[in-house]
């Protein structure tokens, strides 16, 4: 199994983008919810 600071940085990495396009707190958020739902599906196992 993976451990879960691989997963977190995998979607970190994978969801950047939205770091880099804008640095404001929408946008911070978005990329959390985006590395939040990402490591979800990677714990059930990619429905």
């Amino acid at each position: 199994m993976r451990s879960a600071s691989f997963i977190a940085m995998k979607a970190i990495h994978l969801c950047h983008h939205s770091y880099e396009q804008a640095y404001s707190v929408h946008m911070l958020d978005f990329g959390i919810a985006c590395a939040f739902n990402y490591m979800t599906a990677e714990i059930v196992g990619r429905k």
